[in-house]
């Protein structure tokens, strides 16, 4: 279809399949570009805009992040990967690196951890991390306000299947950015052990605890390394008729502000230690403290 000229395109005789296109970019992009890139003439979207195409070598790659309805984290490294290989190679210049270093995908993949939403340096912006894909291969994708809260909302958790409508990719910082249109649908959800209080064990890791709030003490904040103080806090978790003590620190004591008792909560990516003899639950920066009474579903089965 590249030898047909603009003005000769008949939709028509070509089933107007522009209309796919314009609907994986939905309101990103007019008619004409969508026609041009089912022409060929177009492959990929970065910044709102379309960039001609500059090699056949590379264009499946490419295509393939702009056009499938999907992509996953493992695909979308390599294409980082090669595009980073090519500067290093010399086959590109920097100049070409900085005007190809953002485009808009679509991901699915499995979440493998959310960090606690925090405020930034403007404090009316809040911003989250979730962590896509697998050990080893993960990217990180940050989202903002009405995002962050959906997160905590929807009770997005970690080990559930998501699909991200809309983010950016940042080739330079190799990250994921949410946008203005970007969504969060969540697929599959999770099939990650959560502990029950019963079940945990002195010096356990990045664990899953699910409870009932039955105290929460109030924020404090302690002087941590040079001149920056870390919020403290403390409250007890219940279930199945036993109680723990949990721990909090950083952006997992902030959480409490949003806390209130008899709320059900998970905590994610915490630790469990002795002290005085008792079991003792922490939750810091690396934790994520999920308040959210759709909770109460997995509680059920577990005092089952």
């Amino acid at each position: 279809m590249h030898s047909d000229s603009m003005e000769n395109y008949n939709l028509d005789n070509h089933n107007k399949d522009y209309i796919e296109i314009m609907d994986k970019f939905y309101g990103m992009i007019s008619k004409s570009i969508a026609i041009k890139i089912m022409k060929g003439e177009l492959l990929i979207q970065q910044d709102n805009k379309l960039d001609n195409q500059k090699d056949n070598a590379n264009s499946n790659k490419i295509n393939k992040i702009a056009l499938d309805d999907t992509t996953d984290v493992k695909s979308i490294i390599e294409f980082i990967n090669t595009k980073r290989s090519k500067i290093l190679s010399g086959f590109d210049n920097k100049e070409n690196m900085q005007n190809e270093e953002s485009y808009i995908v679509n991901v699915e993949d499995e979440v493998y951890r959310i960090f606690n939403a925090a405020p930034t340096k403007n404090s009316k912006i809040i911003r989250r991390t979730i962590v896509l894909g697998h050990e080893g291969s993960s990217i990180n994708l940050i989202v903002h306000n009405k995002l962050s809260d959906f997160v905590d909302v929807n009770s997005i958790e970690r080990g559930d299947t998501i699909l991200v409508k809309g983010a950016k990719l940042d080739i330079k910082q190799s990250m994921l950015f949410d946008q203005k249109n970007t969504l969060i649908l969540k697929l599959l959800p999770s099939k990650q052990k959560i502990y029950n209080i019963t079940e945990l064990n002195e010096n356990m890791r990045n664990i899953d605890v699910i409870g009932r709030v039955t105290e929460i003490s109030p924020i404090k904040y302690v002087n941590g390394l040079g001149n920056d103080q870390i919020a403290v806090a403390n409250c007890i978790i219940s279930l199945n008729k036993e109680s723990i003590n949990v721990s909090l620190w950083g952006s997992s004591a902030l959480a409490t502000a949003k806390m209130n008792l008899n709320n059900y909560i998970k905590i994610e990516f915490c630790n469990v230690r002795k002290r005085a003899d008792k079991l003792e639950i922490i939750a810091n920066d690396y934790s994520r403290v999920l308040i959210n009474n759709t909770i109460i579903q997995k509680v059920k089965k577990m005092e089952r």
